[in-house]
């Protein structure tokens, strides 16, 4: 009902609780799955099959075995598959991984990463 109720509400022409019958009622170009960690593995196996890309938000899934399973029928399907993580675009790490890969800093062996965050309260 709450489905239906937004749906309206946005103009949606479709609800329904199964994402095998969204990927066929549908054409999408890329899917986000942002469900309970233990049907990421299915529903992106689903969605890059039907012609999808996908974006995982993390954790990708409950196995190594899944996880590999995933990257397979991305790479078979020609589909780009990726996993959701707040800070990967951000333009500090964007610039690292550019240098690292125009050599900038030699070859990198080893390398650690330590981020700080400042949170604040608000009442």
């Amino acid at each position: 009902a709450q489905a239906q109720a937004t749906a309206d509400a946005f103009g949606i022409p479709w609800v329904g609780a199964d994402h095998r019958e969204l990927l066929r009622q549908t054409t999408p170009e890329l899917v986000f799955i942002a469900t309970p960690p233990a049907l990421h593995a299915s529903m992106a196996i689903d969605a890059l099959r039907a012609g999808a890309h996908v974006v995982c938000e993390k954790p990708m899934a409950l196995s190594v075995a899944d996880c590999q399973s995933m990257l397979a029928v991305a790479q078979d399907c020609g589909r780009i598959a990726l996993v959701d993580h707040e800070l990967r675009f951000l333009p500090q790490r964007r610039a690292l991984r550019r240098m690292l890969l125009e050599g900038a800093i030699g070859r990198p062996l080893r390398a650690s990463c330590t981020m700080a965050v400042t949170l604040s309260a608000r009442c």
